[in-house]
Parts: C-alpha cells; sequence; structure tokens
C-alpha cells in the first residue's frame, strides 16, 4: 500500500509541476581552521606574477581572537599574529607599494570604540598603518578597499564612515605607500567601490549611503575624475531621498561592461530599479524580473557557460532565529521567477543558503585551487544544510565553495524548508543526452546496501516503483529528460509528504546505459 502511495504521490507531483531547468547546487565545505571562526572577510591574491593563488579570510573565533587565515587549495595557514582582539574585521584587500603585493585587513574598532583600523601584513606580522586625518592607526572605520592606478601611480583606496575617517564628511582616501589623501567630503558612509570604464577610461566609483559629495547631490553613488566627484545621473533614491547601496561590481552580459549596484533604494536616474540596478556610462536600467530582495554582496563568477552574477540576498526569517537567503546566477537576462527558470537565459539558482541559519554572509570570491575556479561563500552560519554531505550543527562559521566535480550526480534542495516545493538538481549532464533520474523508498539501513552495478540492489525491493518512472515519456521532469545543460535543477515539485528516499541518475542515450550517478539518500521535510 506504501509502495503504491509514494508511486502515486510522486507522478503527480510532476504532473502539476513547472518543469524548468537552471544552474546547479553543489556546495561543499571547504575544511575550516582547527579553531571555530566566523568569516567577517574574504580576499584572493596571486602573491606575485606565477606565483601562486591563496584565499584570505578574516575571522573572529570563539575565544575572541580577530585575524586572517590563508588557504591555498589543499591546508590553512594562519597569518600570526592575530590582530588586536578589541577590533572587528571588515573587509581585505591586496596592495602592491612596489616592493610586491601586501595583503591589508581593515575595520572598526570593536565595541565601546571609536574610529577604526588599518594594518598590513609584513614578514610574518601584522603592522599598523597610521590612520587618514588623525595621524593613528585607528582613524578610519573601514568599508571597502580597492587597488588602482589613476595615472598617478597604483593606490589603495579605501571607503568607510564620514564621521570616523579624519573628521566629518571625508569618506574616501588614497594610500600610496606612504601618504593619505583625502577625495573630497561625503555626506555619509560609503560602503562600495570599484573601478569601472564608462567608455572614456577607468575610474573610481564609490557607493554607499549619502546624499551629496562636496556640496553637490549625487545621491548613494558617484565617480571620481582624478580632480573631483561627478553624480551618476540623479543616482539612487528611496522615497525622495538617497538609497543605500551595500555591494557593487562590474559585469558584461554581453551588451558590454556595466556598473551593477545593490542595495536599499527603488529608482535610480529616475527610473524603476528595485534594490537592483546597472549603469553603462550615460544612462540607468533597472535590472528585470522579481527577486525576493535586493543583493547584499555579489560577484563574477564563470560557472563553465560563461561569465555569470552571482548574488546573494536576505530573504528574512528562516527556522528560529536563523535567516534564510537566496544564492542565485544571471546572465544579464530578464528574471523569470527566484528558484527557478526557464531553459532560456535568466536567472539560475544556486539552492538555498549552505547554512540553514546564515546569520550573515561575509562576502563572495573566486578562488582557483588549481582545480579550476570556484565561487567561495564566506560567512556565519548556523547550521550547514545535509547537501552538503556532513552536517555541523552549532558550528559558528564556516566558509563553503560551488564545486559540482566531474561526474553525473543528483541531489535535492528544499530552499523554503519543512513543507516547501522540492528541487532535484543535476550536475555534469551532457547536453542533448537522454537521462532517467529514478526514486525509491529509503532502503532502512541506509543508501550504501541499494547500491550495485547499475543500481541493482538498489530496485530488488523497489521495482514497481522503477518502472512507473521509467515509463514516463521522455520530457517527463525529473524522471525522463534531455538535458537542456551541464547543470540542470527541477521544479518546483510541491505537495510531497515527508519522505525518506534513495535515489540515482543513468545516462540512458541511444536505449545504451552510460554514465551512472552514485546512490544517493533525498529526505524531503
Amino acid at each position: 500500500m506504501r509502495l503504491k502511495l509514494v508511486t502515486a504521490i510522486l507522478v503527480a507531483a510532476i504532473v502539476h509541476a513547472t518543469a524548468t531547468a537552471q544552474g546547479p547546487a553543489c556546495w561543499t565545505s571547504i575544511p575550516t581552521t582547527p579553531t571555530q571562526m566566523v568569516v567577517t572577510a574574504m580576499t584572493t591574491s596571486a602573491s606575485g606574477p606565477g606565483g601562486p593563488s591563496y584565499l584570505y579570510a578574516g575571522y573572529s573565533d570563539s575565544s575572541g581572537n580577530v585575524g586572517v587565515t590563508r588557504w591555498d587549495g589543499l591546508s590553512w595557514t594562519l597569518q600570526q599574529p592575530p590582530l588586536p582582539p578589541s577590533q572587528y574585521l571588515t573587509t581585505l584587500g591586496t596592495f602592491d607599494s612596489g616592493v610586491g603585493p601586501e595583503l591589508y585587513a581593515g575595520g572598526g574598532a570593536g565595541s565601546g570604540g571609536v574610529g577604526g583600523f588599518i594594518s598590513r601584513y609584513v614578514n610574518g606580522s601584522w603592522v599598523a598603518v597610521a590612520g587618514p586625518g588623525t595621524g593613528n592607526a585607528a582613524g578610519c572605520e573601514i568599508h571597502a578597499m580597492v587597488e588602482w592606478d589613476d595615472g598617478g601611480g597604483n593606490a589603495l583606496y579605501i571607503g568607510g564612515d564620514d564621521w570616523t575617517c579624519g573628521g566629518p564628511g571625508a569618506g574616501v582616501w588614497r594610500w600610496d605607500g606612504n601618504t593619505w589623501t583625502a577625495l573630497g567630503s561625503f555626506s555619509g558612509v560609503v560602503n562600495a567601490l570599484a573601478v569601472f570604464d564608462d567608455g572614456t577610461g577607468d575610474a573610481l566609483y564609490a557607493a554607499g549611503e549619502f546624499t551629496t559629495v562636496n556640496g553637490t547631490v549625487v545621491n548613494s553613488v558617484a565617480r571620481w575624475t582624478g580632480s573631483a566627484w561627478s553624480p551618476l545621473g540623479s543616482g539612487l533614491t528611496l522615497n525622495g531621498v538617497a538609497g543605500i547601496v551595500r555591494t557593487m561590481t562590474v559585469y558584461d552580459d554581453g551588451s558590454g561592461p556595466e556598473l551593477w549596484v545593490g542595495g536599499d533604494f527603488w529608482t535610480a536616474g529616475g527610473v524603476g530599479a528595485p534594490g537592483f540596478g546597472r549603469w553603462d556610462g550615460t544612462s540607468w536600467t533597472g535590472v528585470g524580473g522579481v527577486l525576493p530582495v535586493p543583493p547584499e554582496v555579489m560577484t563574477v563568477f564563470d560557472d563553465g557557460s560563461g561569465p555569470k552574477l552571482a548574488v546573494v540576498g536576505l530573504i528574512g526569517a528562516g527556522p528560529g532565529a536563523c535567516n534564510a537567503r537566496y544564492i542565485a546566477l544571471t546572465d544579464g537576462a530578464t528574471i523569470a521567477n527566484i528558484g527557478y527558470v526557464d531553459s532560456g537565459p535568466g536567472w539560475y539558482a544556486m539552492g538555498n543558503c549552505p547554512g540553514l541559519c546564515c546569520l550573515q554572509i561575509a562576502g563572495l570570491a573566486v578562488f582557483d585551487d588549481g582545480n579550476g575556479p570556484d565561487l567561495v561563500l564566506g560567512g556565519q552560519f548556523g547550521g550547514l544544510s545535509s547537501g552538503l554531505g556532513t552536517t555541523f550543527i552549532g558550528l559558528p562559521g564556516v566558509i563553503v565553495k560551488y564545486d559540482c566535480g566531474n561526474s553525473i550526480s543528483l541531489s535535492q534542495t528544499q530552499p523554503g524548508g519543512p513543507g516547501s516545493p522540492v528541487y532535484i538538481n543535476n550536475a555534469n549532464l551532457t547536453p542533448g543526452n537522454e537521462y532517467f533520474n529514478l526514486f525509491v523508498i529509503g532502503c532502512p539501513a541506509g543508501a550504501g546496501l541499494c547500491s550495485g552495478p547499475y543500481g541493482a540492489n538498489w530496485t530488488q525491493t523497489n521495482i514497481n516503483l522503477v518502472i512507473s518512472q521509467m515509463s514516463q515519456p521522455l520530457g517527463t521532469a525529473p524522471y525522463h529528460v534531455t538535458a537542456p545543460s551541464s547543470y540542470v535543477n527541477w521544479g518546483p515539485f510541491p505537495g510531497l509528504p515527508p519522505l525518506t528516499l534513495d535515489a540515482i541518475c543513468i545516462d540512458f542515450t541511444g536505449g545504451v546505459i552510460g554514465p551512472v550517478s552514485p546512490v544517493v539518500r533525498i529526505t524531503v521535510q
């Protein structure tokens, strides 16, 4: 009776679902350092021309230490000694003042403090950099760093709080390795910096929570010409006042590089752009479609099918005191829906946030450990989803990477939590090939006892259920499909009761069994 019930539920779910395709959802954890940590900042850097690349993570740990650790693809190396524990680290960057790339760390003064700090890592130790405007290391609370040569030599540019960077009004500073130079007078906080060529040459852009620069109304974003700040149209507004930009990057969706910004605003240059807009050097355009909330962080990542814009945003309260976040890719086309798209261009969901408790996201970075680039996500997670292969309950901080390996695979996500629609994810398929995704009632002793050549042992007690799925016509997702791309996410499939299933993906192109995925355990909540 239960077998018939499960068969009916599964088939009904498929009949009433919209089968759609998108990117993969393959998050795996990068082993953390022995000390549990909350990741607060990330960056990547090469050690020099032709040298190895590293992923740097700023952290605070359970003992109150603040510091930076380095990942080379195999192991972590703490950048000893730690930073002073009274500080908190918010941003990392690299800068070459002529002696080779050096790692810089910036942040705030910590609880009860005023201002912030800037330090650089030199010969195995941290050296405080005299803060701008005040002559000491606690001169400015830092929110952003970017390295850029404006034609006058390479320099490190920082953005921060207007009231702590050398007094009211200073929000962006330039460091040449010896001295600081203030760039204008901002009326508020600078949260993001980027270098963008609008067709007239590279220029520095600053964005955040400010209305004016040097008395000129710019509304949250401005361009530095090398001698003055200028507005980008009428800027970004919310209810008639300056909005807030939280993230900014340059991305080319095929129509040319543009400056993409996300945050709390409703219009960009007078046109509708709810929390997400793009500037082409002349005018603003709102990013089409619907996101549940504006991006918090974003970066450019090539998932193997060309550069995509990866974004993370806070959806709202999740289970208990957790925060739920979405993670998605776009190639710049109109969004069909968040969580799934059609087989054409658009948004590609990357699964729900790897942490069921995504308390905070420190940032996104792209790092190549020698096996190809991975998208890396760092922050504070209260518990990682089982999709990572291991559940870490109570681990306060972690770094994970987006990596689907090289073999075909099958996995499941349920972004909305218990009772919400389910998505079935395939990775490393051959576009145009024919596949079966087959599901059976979970083996009592675990999926391992259900394995065997082509799932022989896996099917022996579930043959009727398997036959019913293999009888579905080609195009009935997720059972019997033609792969539209290498990475596919089928769904949503609503109405499934709590189930434990074992699943397998089989390449059946031309009626011949090809590659077969490992048997995986799927739990529908």
